[in-house]
């Protein structure tokens, strides 16, 4: 049994479809890095704008047929089984539910196996920024408007560079592990056209 209220009229499915689409479009941008995530919200959102469209048509053009349709699916929904009449349909229509089933249990397992190894990844990268960042601090800093009696030699003005390298490698990284995107700095033009400029 769900927990929440089901639609009951063709137009409160119109409305339900609708809205389920807006949400998941909105939960693309949520799951942005994750290819499986964000093509199945893609989908979902893709299928209810359809759904919503086709119901509201059968709503004007055969409001009777479309009442039954609103009162099975009601009844389907409240029962919590859409699985079964999914499968049904769609054998019925010649199509291979199996190897769908089969595909997502495959790709549910290589994202459990994502998931486990996810933590450890931002914790070694973590510390990754860490060690650069220390590094950035052990080099003398001629980037100041402090006054220096003698020159810099060749020697502390390569250490000055790599310490600079290092501690922007290390801002990157931590914008990465923040945000799940390259930083602006380092995209290409295409990526820019996409995503916008840093302001």
């Amino acid at each position: 049994m769900t927990t929440f209220e089901t639609p009951k009229t063709p137009r409160e499915f119109t409305e339900a479809m609708l809205r389920s689409a807006s949400d998941a479009d909105r939960l693309i941008q949520e799951n942005i890095n994750d290819r499986w995530l964000r093509e199945a919200h893609t989908h979902t959102a893709v299928n209810g704008h359809v759904a919503a469209l086709a119901l509201e048509m059968l709503r004007r053009h055969a409001p009777k047929i479309a009442e039954e349709l609103a009162e099975h699916l009601h009844d389907k929904l409240a029962r919590g089984d859409l699985a079964g009449p999914t499968y049904r349909v769609a054998m019925a229509l010649s199509f291979d539910p199996d190897q769908w089933l089969t595909e997502f249990n495959e790709r549910a397992a290589k994202r459990r196996e994502s998931r486990a190894a996810e933590p450890n990844t931002k914790a070694t990268l973590t510390t990754l920024a860490e060690r650069w960042e220390q590094m950035a601090k052990s080099a003398p800093d001629f980037g100041g408007d402090g006054l220096f009696i003698d020159e810099p030699t060749p020697a502390q003005v390569g250490q000055f560079e790599r310490a600079t390298t290092y501690g922007r490698a290390a801002a990157d990284l931590r914008e990465v592990l923040h945000t799940g995107r390259i930083p602006h700095g380092l995209m290409t033009d295409a990526e820019l056209d996409a995503h916008g400029t840093a302001q």
